[in-house]
């Protein structure tokens, strides 16, 4: 229905050059008849639904088909909007959240432009979405108790703990005390004695 009201709307407004351009009528009938024209061709602008291009467990590649013009093109919302529900689905499969990281394919550098007027052009806009876990409250809670007593200690020590760890970390009561009471060397010696236990019980790893 979209394109063949699109296909009307460029027939009108090449007709009604065409005429402008042949009439000594006055000026304000040609913009009137120009911005007739203007206005159809906008309402007719369209976005199609989103479809997964490309994926996997880390990403979500959507592509969104668009119709544009040399006057009219498709606003980002309405593609975020088209790519936003395709990319939450697809994470959602594999436990994850998405996060937007770009989008290409949506200007006019692709559009047809013959004697001044713009042509329809249907082009596909590519927004990549990134799948990213959803942070435990209470993990967040304690990186964040950590970094009052010393940032290094989280960039050092806590983003790179396996989940198993910051999880025993996070459960244990001893630590968590130690956090809200404690001094440095406190927080540092219960993470140690936690840390300490889960590598003891950890199953070793297969040598190769």
């Amino acid at each position: 229905m979209a394109n063949h009201a699109i296909l009307a709307a460029e027939r009108v407004f090449a007709r009604a050059r065409r005429e402008i351009s042949n009439d000594g009528g006055a000026t304000t009938m040609r913009t009137l008849a120009l911005l007739g024209c203007c206005v159809a061709m906008a309402g007719c602008a369209s976005v199609q639904p989103g479809t997964l291009s490309d994926f996997s467990e880390m990403k979500a590649e959507v592509s969104v088909r668009i119709w544009r013009d040399i006057f009219f093109q498709a606003p980002y919302r309405k593609i975020l909007e088209s790519s936003n529900p395709v990319a939450e689905r697809h994470c959602a499969s594999v436990g994850r959240k998405p996060v937007f990281v770009s989008m290409r394919g949506a200007d006019l550098r692709g559009a047809v432009v013959l004697g001044g007027v713009g042509v329809t052009n249907k082009s596909d806009a590519i927004v990549l979405y990134r799948c990213e876990k959803e942070r435990d409250e209470e993990e967040e809670a304690v990186r964040i108790a950590l970094a009052a007593f010393s940032p290094d200690i989280v960039v050092h020590v806590w983003d790179k703990l396996s989940e198993a760890e910051r999880r025993r970390l996070k459960d244990d009561e001893p630590f968590r005390r130690a956090l809200d009471e404690g001094s440095l060397r406190t927080v540092s010696a219960e993470m140690d004695r936690v840390l300490g236990d889960v590598r003891q019980t950890s199953p070793p790893s297969n040598a190769t």
